[in-house]
């Protein structure tokens, strides 16, 4: 018969080690055959305030003219009109009269490739901040009557610290290839503030851009094509040329220019900097029309991974490696003693 403590120390290695095994070989397939470097980058919706403007309409509105296809008294602005809603805006999947399906219905926009998957949450349809929406200073001057926002801050509702970024954005009156500047404000380990100007891409909603890469070498993708939208004051358009891009910016590897320096730092590693806001401005028309607009719809984020969860890793599988050689010298000291072994081999 073994001892009480014998069987005891019997069932704590086998529920330890069985549990462990488990999770351990849950651990090693998420990390990856090759650490962390092979995993695919990941992005979540990042929470902001700062939004400026309404540019969707809700899928629970009522025209007010124009047939049934006039729901300017949703939005706040329009592309082609500025702050005036005599332009074009953009509705909800399910709004009555629609000619083809609108942003969508439940308010994120998906997007998954080989090796990047991001998912952006759009503000609420019908609110008066869903969007980010700068114009040209020629274009904006004669709606507002004066000076127009060129530039807009979105803050973190929660600063944190993150590997990559993503923002959804489109510009009207602009090219394929236009890009603009957006300023990342963050605290630095000492708690210095520390600003890196970098650019994103904002193609033309109608130029069917195939994606590119920036100036400071952040790419930019279509991740949103054929969108349905209103145009005022003539109605619902059935012309699925809308389209929406992501620009990406690697925190870990990322050109830009730093505290206000005029030459161009190259290679910034940023994911142990906490960020607070980013500072957009409207991209350049490139010489198409001074009338440029760029709306920025949500931001995405990968954060950078808890120290407390490889830890936790690293605590477990040490563990596991202690319990295994308290095992191999119990079976050693009854194997010497002329008696079988009592302790299973879990690993």
């Amino acid at each position: 018969m073994p001892t009480k403590s014998g069987t005891k120390m019997a069932k704590t290695s086998a529920g330890l080690c069985g549990i462990g095994a488990a999770a351990l070989v849950a651990a090693v397939a998420a990390w990856g055959t090759t650490g962390p470097a092979s995993a695919a980058v990941v992005l979540s919706p990042v929470a902001l305030t700062g939004y400026n403007d309404g540019l969707m309409v809700p899928d629970t509105a009522t025209s007010n003219g124009n047939g049934g296809s006039n729901f300017s008294g949703y939005v706040t602005a329009t592309f082609g009109g500025g702050n005036s809603t005599s332009g074009n805006y953009f509705y909800q999947t399910g709004l009555s009269g629609e000619l083809i399906d609108g942003m969508p219905s439940n308010g994120q926009v998906d997007y998954t490739g080989s090796n990047f998957a991001a998912t952006y949450q759009l503000g609420q349809f019908g609110g008066n901040n869903n969007v980010l929406l700068l114009f040209s200073p020629t274009f904006g001057t004669p709606v507002f009557g004066g000076s127009a926002p060129s530039t807009g801050t979105l803050d973190l509702v929660q600063p944190g610290k993150y590997t990559s970024l993503s923002v959804l954005d489109t510009s009207g009156y602009a090219s394929s290839s236009t890009t603009g500047a957006v300023t990342l404000n963050l605290l630095n380990s000492a708690d210095a503030s520390v600003t890196v100007v970098t650019d994103y891409g904002a193609p033309d909603w109608f130029s069917g851009s195939g994606g590119g890469t920036t100036p400071d070498g952040n790419s930019y993708t279509p991740v949103l094509s054929g969108v349905g939208w209103i145009s005022s004051p003539r109605g619902f358009e059935d012309n699925p040329t809308a389209e929406f891009y992501q620009s990406t910016l690697n925190l870990e590897n990322l050109d830009g220019y730093v505290n206000g320096s005029t030459t161009l730092s190259t290679g910034l590693n940023l994911s142990g900097d906490t960020l607070e806001s980013l500072a957009f401005t409207v991209v350049s028309s490139s010489g198409t029309s001074s009338s440029t607009q760029t709306a920025i719809f949500a931001v995405s984020g990968q954060p950078v991974p808890e120290p407390g969860a490889l830890a936790l890793f690293g605590g477990a599988w040490a563990g596991l490696l202690l319990l295994k050689r308290r095992r191999e010298r119990l079976n050693a000291s009854r194997i010497a003693a002329g008696r079988t072994s009592l302790l299973r081999a879990y690993f």
